[in-house]
C-alpha cells in the first residue's frame, strides 16, 4: 500500500517471520537498531489483540490502527436457516483469534 498508493517507500520490511510472535521479534531487530520504540502497528481489527501483545512483550509501545474490520452479512434468505460462507469464515477466524489469545501468552510469555 506505501508504494502502490502512496509512492512511499518502507524504511524497514521484515521478511522472514512465520508467526505474528516472529515477526515482533525480528522487527524489534530492526527498529531497535535505529532507535524507534513506539511503532503504529497496521492488522486486521480481530487480530489487533494479540498482535498487540506480542509487539509490547518485544518492548515496543503500540499505537493500535485496525483495518479490516468484521461486519454482520446482509440478511439471507429463508431467515438464515442456510448455512452461509462468510459467517462460517468470520466464525473460524473469531475462533483461531480467541486460541491464539490464549495460547500466545503460555507459549511466549517471557520468551524474548
Amino acid at each position: 500500500v506505501l508504494e502502490q498508493d502512496l509512492q512511499l517507500s518502507a524504511r524497514w520490511l521484515e521478511e522472514h517471520s512465520r508467526t505474528t510472535w516472529e515477526n515482533a521479534q525480528f522487527s524489534r531487530l530492526q527498529l531497535q537498531q535505529a532507535g524507534v520504540q513506539r511503532i503504529v502497528l497496521v492488522t486486521q481489527a480481530a487480530h489487533m489483540p494479540r498482535a498487540r501483545w506480542c509487539f509490547e512483550q518485544q518492548g515496543l509501545q503500540v499505537i493500535p490502527a485496525p483495518v479490516g474490520f468484521l461486519h454482520s452479512a446482509p440478511p439471507r434468505p429463508l431467515g438464515g436457516v442456510l448455512p452461509d460462507a462468510q459467517v462460517l469464515w468470520q466464525n473460524s477466524l473469531l475462533v483461531s483469534e480467541l486460541a491464539g489469545g490464549l495460547l500466545y501468552p503460555l507459549l511466549y510469555a517471557g520468551d524474548q
